[in-house]
């Protein structure tokens, strides 16, 4: 078994530029508010519904016509904020270059819910993606089986039970996905 040595200081701050040279960069770490947060492990039904979305969003636009959709890509909120979203989305006019290592911040951001992650922690996250641009998130809860919707422009979010559908809005119009689907 080889171990890897740490290169990074865990107490420390750090910029966006100072934790694309870390090695953690490419492991599970986030950098928030300057820190080295470790990201959780997904389990199965994270995948999962990842996966679920993930398909749903290809049948509907196949071509990419309307934009792109990627999982677990670092993207630049703040120059000491760079998360890591389950899944992220991009419009066509603002599909990031392939070859960044960082991505700007998307369109579309969603959290899936892991086991032992504070949901606050995602509600927070939310808070600080729509203050970045960002139109619309998706904090997906699998052990309540609802997700809360986060709009720009829109004072409270909006909680979606499993008897509801998630909406495109106007970022991706026409799409709809029923939440019941994410949870079956």
């Amino acid at each position: 078994m080889v171990l890897r040595a740490r290169t990074a200081n865990l107490e420390r701050t750090y910029t966006a530029a100072e934790f694309e040279e870390l090695a953690e960069f490419n492991e599970r770490y986030e950098l928030i508010e300057g820190r080295l947060v470790e990201k959780p492990m997904p389990k199965y039904e994270h995948g999962y519904i990842s996966r679920l979305l993930l398909r749903a969003y290809d049948r509907f636009d196949m071509e990419e016509k309307i934009g792109v959709m990627l999982a677990e890509v670092s993207v630049r909120v703040r120059d000491n904020y760079t998360p890591t979203p389950d899944l992220s989305f991009w419009t066509t006019e603002r599909k990031p270059a392939r070859k960044i290592s960082i991505a700007p911040t998307p369109n579309l951001a969603i959290e899936i819910q892991s086991e032992g992650q504070a949901v606050k922690d995602l509600y927070a996250k939310a808070s600080e993606y729509l203050r970045a641009g960002v139109e619309l998130v998706w904090v997906i809860e699998p052990a309540k089986t609802l997700v809360t919707v986060f709009r720009q422009g829109q004072d409270n979010p909006t909680i979606v039970q499993s008897d509801g559908e998630l909406d495109g809005y106007e970022l991706i119009p026409g799409f709809k996905l029923k939440v019941a689907d994410l949870f079956d």
